[in-house]
Order: C-alpha cells, then structure tokens, then sequence
C-alpha cells in the first residue's frame, strides 16, 4: 500500500514538472511570437486567451498586413489610339469615384460599393463623341502577396450616360445604358496612396439617339479592349 502511494505520488510529480514545463515551453513560444510583448493574463494568473488573440492579431496588422480601408477616393484616367475605316480616332476617359467597404475586414480579400463618374470623349476625322457616364459598382480585392502590397481585382460598373455624337457637322443628342465586367491590379504606395489598373473583359450598352424628331437604338456588345472599352489607371486615396 506505501508502495501504491509512493508511485501515485511520484506519477503526480511528474505530471507536474511537465505541465510546468509545458507552460514554460508555451509561454517562450508565445513571447517569441508577439515578439517579446508581455503575456496577458486574467486575475489568477492564466492565458487570457480574449486578450491574447487581439494581441496576435494586432502585432500581425503591424508587422504583417496593411488593413483594407474602410472608405477610398479614386481618380483615374484612360488613353487609346484607333483607326476606323481608315480615319485614326483618338480616344480618352477621365473619372472620379467613391468606394465604401462593406465586406468585413479579414486582411486577405474585401468587398467594395462604389459611386462614379466618368466622361469619355472620341475624336475622328468626321467624327466626335462625348459622353458622361454615372454609376454605381462592385469591385472585390483579393490579396495577391503575402505584404499587402499587391491585389488582383475584379469588378462589374452600371451606369447611364448622356452626351452627343457630331458626324460630318450632323449633331446627334445621345443617351446611354451601359454595363462593364472589368479585372485589374491594385499596387499600395504607402499607407494613404494606391495606384490601379483595370482591364476590360466585357461590356454591353444600349444607346439612343435623337435629332430633328428623328431617333433610333443601337445596342452592342464588346469584348476585350477597344475604343469603347479602355485600359484605365487609378489612384486610389484612402481615408481611413
């Protein structure tokens, strides 16, 4: 029986040393991990683990990722030479928009809603067009490096236009539906700073014109880059 109870006893000792030690070992882990910043710990003496993990989670914003803004201003800009009919056609786009992140932040992708407003002008020999765009998108930044620095984006626009067509001094009034599926790239700069690029994969618009009483509708579709649909570069403003 003395025997019986000098085991247990022993059996108990050491299943302490190595609970001890195994805590020791973890605690060493974790201090290397939050890179020398105290363990939290509650009233008697335990791991909050609550705390911890912000802790974790906020040494890992710091050190490893830049979180997605929660709102951004952008302005952008698109440039693109054609020849139509033999006639070279220069055609150019300029635009502003706000973004509003409405996915939650988990530093790996985010979700935005966006307002904006573009004008596009095409300029031919015998021909010029002018049109401004309103509307309203969804873009999804997905991370593409393990820094922060690089997204791959993808997007879908909406929006209506007005604006006229002048064709051998015949000057039409123009309304527009419009719709863009669209892929780019994101680049940080700095914490404040983004600048973009985005390509178009589609597009699909109806356009109505009118002169004199006299009106008719096109619709077409487009696929890939051309006059209508234009590479565009962005700078991206973060507010906060």
């Amino acid at each position: 029986m003395k025997t019986k109870t000098i085991i247990t006893k022993s059996i108990g000792i050491i299943l302490l040393f190595g609970l001890l030690s195994t805590n020791f070992g973890c605690a060493a882990l974790f201090d290397a991990e939050l890179d020398g910043q105290d363990i939290p710990r509650d009233e008697n003496g335990m791991i909050d683990f609550k705390k911890l993990e912000e802790q974790v989670l906020e040494d890992f914003r710091n050190n490893q990722l830049v979180a997605y803004p929660q709102h951004f201003i952008e302005t952008s800009g698109g440039f693109g030479l054609n020849s139509t009919e033999g006639d070279s056609e220069t055609s150019f786009c300029i635009g502003a928009g706000y973004n509003h992140r409405i996915s939650k932040d988990n530093f790996n992708t985010a979700s935005y809603l966006k307002g904006f407003a573009t004008h596009h002008s095409q300029s031919a020999d015998d021909r010029k067009l002018n049109v401004t765009r309103v509307g309203a998108g969804y873009t999804l930044f997905d991370r593409a490096s393990k820094n922060g620095k690089l997204d791959l984006t993808y997007g879908i626009d909406l929006s209506y236009g007005f604006g006229t067509l002048e064709n051998f001094d015949f000057k039409e009034d123009l309304t527009e539906y419009r719709g863009e599926l669209k892929v780019g790239a994101n680049y940080s700069l700095s914490s404040k700073l983004d600048l973009g690029v985005t390509i178009p994969i589609a597009s699909w618009s109806q356009q109505n014109y009118e002169s004199d009483g006299f009106e008719f509708e096109q619709q077409n579709t487009w696929i890939g880059i051309n006059k209508d649909n234009l590479i565009m570069g962005y700078a991206r403003i973060k507010l906060d």
